[in-house]
């Protein structure tokens, strides 16, 4: 699907909340362009999208802006093993499937609510991980802060784009 497309789905007026119960994510790109549309999350805590799915409530304090689905973690199964990819001795995600459904009943019942979270999340995801942030960051941990600023000044540019 195109982008456009993807992001007539994130913000249809039908489409209440994005849901993912997957084993782990590496990222989690489609949660994340969601979340950044301010569509409500329904999924587990465990995997890449914790890296952005929480941020300052009213209060200050951080927290999670995502309906979180309870979860056991096991072992991957033999027949997924991936060499590279997947291994031998990394532990899955398993959803409860009872927590899944209380959290689909509690977004649909309280969407005002969850729906102020996703966007207070999708205000977060945009400042935060906005390309040229992200960039920096990325070029600061390969090169250091030190080479960053020599970089910058050098090229008389305050960031990278």
């Amino acid at each position: 699907m195109s982008e456009g497309e993807m992001a007539s789905l994130y913000t249809h007026p039908k489409v209440k909340a994005f849901i993912s119960l997957s084993h782990g994510e590496g990222f989690g790109l489609p949660i994340f362009e969601a979340a950044g549309y301010g569509l409500p999350v329904i999924t587990t805590e465990w995997s890449g999208q914790t890296d952005f799915m929480f941020c300052p409530n009213k209060e200050g304090k951080v927290k999670p802006h995502f309906a979180r689905v309870d979860f056991t973690l096991q072992p991957v199964q033999p027949e997924a093993v991936w060499d590279g990819v997947i291994e031998k001795d990394t532990m899955w995600s398993f959803p409860i499937a009872t927590s899944a459904k209380a959290q689909m009943r509690e977004v649909y019942k309280n969407h005002d609510r969850f729906r102020g979270q996703a966007k207070r999340l999708a205000a977060h995801i945009e400042k935060e991980f906005e390309v040229t942030t992200i960039y920096n960051k990325f070029v600061t941990l390969l090169i250091g802060e030190a080479k960053l600023k020599w970089l910058e000044k050098l090229s008389n540019v305050k960031t990278y784009e």
